[in-house]
This record gives structure tokens, sequence and C-alpha cells, in this order.
């Protein structure tokens, strides 16, 4: 068995520091845009690393596997392909540099589980699933991903750079965990980007939380980034209607921003993610009040059509109402929920099924404003003027939603005018404060406006029927009534699909919309 002295490594170490230098010459001379030079020096570099690759393949070749050498060299070797294949990458060669990635891992597959080969495994197969993902290969890129992050590898790894494994000399292992644990962390965030692309979005939650929850055990992660990321995770549990989950992991960026705040703990990023965080709570609950909304409708569809389907339509409606309770209790099964085993999550006491009631709407709305006003605090008219509007229109919206639940009239007339005094309010003040900021969301507002009007004539109607029913009056009168406020519904309406195409040139018999409809909705009030 041939053995392998120190001055054979020497050799290689003063090879490769040679290759180093013209590689740091090639760099200096593209940053001096020198042409004839760069070529020269690109060719000298080219002929040390045929030479440093030739040399290490001699030695191969008269070592058997069994060699203590083998591993080491086998690593040198593969390392070189590895550094082949970055410049490859760099230059957007991806198909040559996926020949190099697999050539590498052909020579060290094998004996990935050595302490000198683990971490160039992992960093070739880290390389290689990137670039089948550039290729588009995102099935191949996903197994790859899955396989690593699923193994468990030694800890006591000896070597996690090429410049080491070359080094005849004493190594630096005190930063060896943290490059260990970064590219660990780097496996998984590549693994959640291809779910993402393959639309499996709870797929990619659960390696973020394996991410988050990485991180929280090593203990060295930025708080204010870990919070913004953890709350983006609710998002994709949003898009999938799991409101617990969603809640879980707003709840968890929260209590990490609050012992920020607790503990007067400066952080030039902790506003910011404050607001990010308040625009996911209202994300939230737009989207819980619309799924619920969306359900109690189809459900009183339902009973209303019921009687007149035909048996057929009858059974139908019977599978959907199993699907949908079905789907409910998915969303409430605690077993579909990742936890952070190492931090103890505060939840929220806010509304995490279908809004069934109004007490339910009321809890979920006044939460979801106290983190809107937050949010405003953040995005000031000045600063933020688009998020700024963003966030009154979402008000109107929470508005919206919060009067669809109100069962008494007057309730609902009161919290429709609210709605419409913010939206007047933010008009009032755009055109005075920012009227560059108003002309491109006038159609917006004017939209919004129009569609408030429309909700309180409706809802006088109904308090005009009801007073006469209960007053027992001539129903001819009440026919006049509802004609002489249906008319102006129908305006309302017309300048509603008016702002659509932005012409008021039509509107008959006024000189002003916007006057004719105050006009309008005072003779109605009256």
């Amino acid at each position: 068995m041939a053995l392998i002295d120190e001055c054979v490594y020497k050799e290689l170490e003063d090879l490769f520091e040679n290759l180093k230098k013209s590689c740091q010459k090639i760099a200096d001379d593209t940053n001096n845009e020198s042409g004839d030079k760069l070529h020269e020096t690109t060719s000298k570099t080219q002929e040390k690393l045929t030479a440093l690759s030739s040399r290490l393949d001699e030695i191969l070749n008269i070592i058997t596997k069994e060699n203590e050498a083998y591993p080491k060299i086998t690593a040198m070797k593969a390392s070189l392909l590895y550094e082949k294949a970055k410049i490859l990458l760099s230059t957007d060669e991806n198909p040559e540099c996926k020949v190099k990635l697999d050539e590498a891992l052909a020579l060290i597959t094998e004996i990935k589980e050595h302490p000198l080969i683990t971490y160039l495994y992992l960093r070739c197969v880290n390389h290689l699933a990137y670039v089948l993902s550039k290729l588009g290969d995102f099935n191949k890129s996903r197994n790859l991903l899955e396989e690593i992050t699923s193994c468990e590898f030694n800890p006591n790894i000896v070597v996690y750079s090429t410049e080491e494994l070359f080094c005849t000399g004493e190594i630096d292992r005190s930063q060896a965990q943290a490059k260990l644990h970064k590219l660990a962390i780097n496996n998984y965030q590549m693994l959640s980007w291809v779910y993402i692309k393959q639309g499996l979005d709870l797929e990619s939650a659960r390696i973020q939380h394996e991410i988050l929850e990485r991180e929280l055990t090593f203990g060295e992660s930025d708080p204010v980034d870990w919070a913004t990321r953890c709350a983006r995770i609710a998002v994709l549990h949003l898009s999938k209607m799991r409101w617990l989950s969603a809640r879980y992991y707003l709840s968890a960026a929260g209590n990490v921003l609050d012992r920020l705040e607790r503990d007067m703990i400066d952080h030039p990023e902790l506003a910011k993610a404050q607001a990010e965080l308040a625009r996911g709570w209202i994300y939230y609950a737009l989207r819980l009040f619309d799924a619920s909304k969306a359900k109690d409708i189809d459900r009183i569809c339902n009973e209303i059509f019921q009687d007149e389907s035909s048996s057929s339509v009858l059974d139908s409606c019977e599978e959907h109402k199993q699907n949908a309770e079905e789907e409910e209790e998915s969303v409430l099964d605690p077993k579909l929920q990742f936890k952070f085993a190492a931090q103890d999550v505060r939840v929220e006491d806010v509304p995490a099924t279908f809004i069934k009631n109004l007490e339910q709407a009321k809890a979920l709305f006044y939460y979801t404003n106290t983190w809107l006003k937050r949010a405003r605090l953040y995005y000031t008219l000045r600063d933020h003027p688009f998020m700024y509007v963003s966030c009154v229109l979402d008000l109107s919206e929470l508005y919206r939603y919060l009067a669809f639940y109100e069962i008494d009239l007057d309730a609902q007339y009161n919290v429709q005018k609210r709605r419409a005094d913010a939206l007047e309010a933010l008009s009032g003040i755009l055109k005075e404060v920012r009227p560059q900021c108003y002309i491109a969301v006038s159609v917006e507002l004017l939209r919004e406006l129009a569609e408030v009007q429309i909700e309180l004539m409706g809802l006088n109607l109904k308090r005009i029927y009801k007073m006469q029913a209960d007053a027992n009056g001539n129903p001819e009168n009440i026919k006049r009534r509802v004609d002489a406020v249906s008319t102006i519904q129908t305006k309302l309406e017309k300048f509603g699909n008016m702002l659509g195409h932005g012409s008021f040139d039509e509107q008959e018999g006024c000189d002003n919309p916007r006057d004719s409809i105050m006009e309008d909705g005072n003779t109605t009030s009256e």
C-alpha cells in the first residue's frame, strides 16, 4: 500500500496557493479592464489548474480506496471540480456546471459520511439542486434537497472549505458549527423555494417552520428578521384557510416584537416590523371575514332553493355540506399544527374559525382595528401615502364586513355611516395635502363612496318599509315611497357604473353628479 508523506501534501498546497494567486490576478485584471493581460493571466491560470488536477490524478492512481490518504486526495479532486462549477455558474453556463458537479458527486457520494467529505458533499448537492432548478428540473432538485435535509450527518466535520483541504498547518475551527448551520439553513430555504415553485404552499410553510425552529435552537438569528419571516409563514396558511396555524405564527411574531419593545431594546427595524405584522393581522381578518361571508351566503342560498331542488340536487347539497364540515374540521385539527418547541407562544385571543355571529365579528373587528391604528402610526400620509390610503381602504372593508353581521338596521346604518365618514375624510385630506396621490386613487375612492351610498339607500328602503309596516300604513303610499327611493338608488348605481368609465357627461338632469348624490341622500334620510 503506497503511503503519502508530508512532502506530497506540501507540494499540493504550493500548487493550490499558486492557483489562488492566479485567480486573484484575474480578478484584478478584470477590474482594471486590461484585455490582453487578462487573456494571458487566464491562460496561465488554466495551466496551473490542469497541473494540479493532473497531479491529483497521479496520486489517486497509485493508492487504493483502503489507503488512509484516499478520502483527502479524493476530496481535493472533488473540490477542484466544485470550484470549476462555481465559476461556470457565475457565467450562466448551467449545463456545463451540472456536468462538473455530477463528476464531483460521483467521486465522493460513497464516502459522504467521512469527516473530510461531508461538508463538501453538502455544498455540491446544494449547488446542483440550484442548477437543476435553473434548468427547470424541479422534481430532481426537490428529491436531492429532501434527501440531504432528512439525513443526520456526523457534526464532527474536519474540513469546511477548499482552502482547509489543501492546508498543511493548523486549521481554525471556531466557525465550524456556524458554517454547517448556515449551509443547512440554505438547503432548507432552497427546498422551501422549490416547493413554492411547484405550488406546494403548505410543504413550503413546514420547511420554513423548521428553519425558524433551527434558528431558535442555534440562538444567533436577528429577532426582528425572525419575526418578519414568521409572519410571512402565516400568509401561506391563510391561502389554505388554516386559521389556527396563521393565528399561531402571527402571535409568535408578535410575542418576539413585544419582548423587544418591553425590554426597550433599540432596533432600527422594529417599527417597520411592527407595521408589517399589523398588515399581516389585517390580511388575516379580511381573509377570514371574506371566507366566512361566502360560506354564509352559500348556506343561505342552499336553504332558499332546498325545497325547489330535485333529489339529485339535494344530494349534491348534502355532499357539499359534508365536504364543508370536513374542511372546517381539517382546519381545526390540532395535529396539523406545527409549534415552536424552543419558544412559549402566547396565542392571541382572536377568532380562528369561520365567523358565525355578531359577537365573533365584533371581536375580530375590534382586535384588527387596533392593529390597523398601529399600522397608520408607521405608514403616515407624509412618508408612505399609498400605504396610508391602503390602510383606510382596509378599514372600509372591515366596516363592510361588520355591517354584514349586524342584525339591527340602525346598527347597520351606523356602521356604514362610519365607513362613509372615513372615506370622505381621506378624500378631503388627499385633496388638500397630497393632490397627486388623490389623482392616482380618486377612482377607487369614488367607487367606494358610491358603494357606501348605495348601501345606505338600501338600508333606508328597509327602514321605510319597516316603519310603514309597523304602522299598518296604506300599501299604495308605501309603494310610492319605495318607487321614489328606488329611483334615487338607480341614479346612484348609474353613477357608480360611470366611475368605471371615467365619464361624467352622460349624467341626466344634473350638472354635478356628487351634488345629486348628496341631495338624494338628504331626501332619503328625511
